[in-house]
């Protein structure tokens, strides 16, 4: 029987905050007892909390913010705006910020000629930069 049927909370399990269940975390086998309450580890992309184990219950399957707002697991207003506007900013805007990411990129690796040479200086002495690496066996032209 698997966590999702028993309602158990086991190690390495993808589990949620029941107040808010887009936090996305995986328990770990860590386990606290804080005034008569026991508190589970668990792993979020932002960092890592002992949370109480009633407030978590296990992630069954995939469950987006659509599958949230239709089996009404968001219980206060703001999960439910803050899961609205997450659904329509990254539907509208993800097209414009790839776009804008892909000109960074390759507008860093077009300016690494330029900007790496200063950088090295400054963290180099003349002696070592003068210091030429010998081939450790001989190389064709084929292979260069």
């Amino acid at each position: 029987m698997d966590t999702c049927q028993t309602g158990q909370i086991a190690p390495n399990t993808r589990v949620r905050l029941i107040g808010d269940p887009q936090r996305i975390g995986v328990a770990t086998d860590k386990v606290r007892e804080r005034r008569g309450r026991i508190h589970r580890q668990v792993v979020f992309p932002d960092r890592t909390q002992y949370v109480p184990e009633d407030q978590l219950e296990p992630v069954c399957g995939r469950e987006g913010p659509l599958d949230l707002l239709s089996s009404r697991k968001l219980g206060r207003a703001v999960d439910l705006r803050r899961t609205i506007t997450h659904v329509r900013l990254t539907g509208k805007l993800a097209d414009h910020l790839l776009g804008a990411i892909a000109v960074a990129a390759y507008s860093y690796m077009a300016l690494v000629p330029i900007i790496q040479p200063p950088i090295i200086r400054a963290l180099t002495t003349r002696r070592e930069r003068l210091v030429r690496m010998a081939d450790l066996r001989p190389v064709s032209t084929r292979v260069k």
